[in-house]
């Protein structure tokens, strides 16, 4: 989202030049490909350099404490608070 000029303006941010063009390169190769080790291989080379941009600083984080019986496995919370029912498996 901040790196992709199409998606953010990100000359707000003021984030521009070289290290924007090699993240917004790295996303776009990382979403046009199948191969997930490719894929989280180039969203972590991305992720690196947003972290060392700092072109945000979070001020607040969702909580992620969820209760839930023994019996329920592969529940997933995302970092943004959404529930994943996927894996989500219930046993007697």
């Amino acid at each position: 989202m901040f790196c992709i000029k199409e998606n953010y303006d990100c000359w707000h941010l003021g984030w521009n030049g070289e290290r924007q063009e090699l993240a917004e390169q790295l996303i776009r190769e990382a979403g046009a490909t199948n191969d997930e080790a490719v894929r989280l291989e180039k969203y972590q080379e991305a992720q690196l350099i947003f972290a060392e941009d700092a072109l945000i600083i979070p001020v607040c984080c969702v909580p992620e404490t969820v209760a839930m019986r023994s019996n329920v496995t592969g529940f997933i919370q995302n970092p943004l608070g959404t529930y994943m029912f996927n894996e989500l498996t219930l046993t007697d």
